[in-house]
């Protein structure tokens, strides 16, 4: 069997296929160095805080322990990304909203290590 037929001309087409794919996470990702490579960022808001978010948390802050700052952190970057997925079209209320649920999303996985 020659090098460039049967199953290795199929594999290199999978690979070649994987790796355009992978360059498109790349190139369309709006956190790596800090912005959308190739694109406008102008519309993309970095959440250091957000007063919903921040008054449910509160709440668990002594359940949560030493883990709070991380669980808030981590709820901000996903509002992050959210945000920016959800485009020009989110009004404050939408912002708000998802602020709420991620509050929750995954608080029980953090301060008591369950996932219910």
């Amino acid at each position: 069997m020659q090098l460039g037929s049967g199953p290795f001309r199929l594999g290199n087409i999978l690979l070649l296929l994987c790796a355009m794919q992978f360059g498109k996470f790349l190139r369309d990702n709006p956190m790596l160095y800090g912005e959308k490579l190739g694109g406008d960022t102008s519309s993309f808001v970095v959440y250091a805080e957000h007063p919903v978010l921040d008054e449910h948390l509160e709440q668990y802050a002594n359940e949560l322990g030493e883990d709070y700052m991380a669980y808030r952190n981590h709820c901000l970057r996903v509002l992050s990304f959210a945000g920016y997925h959800l485009g020009e079209s989110a009004t404050d209320k939408d912002i708000d909203l998802m602020a709420l649920a991620l509050a929750y999303h995954d608080i029980a996985l953090w301060s008591d290590g369950k996932l219910d």
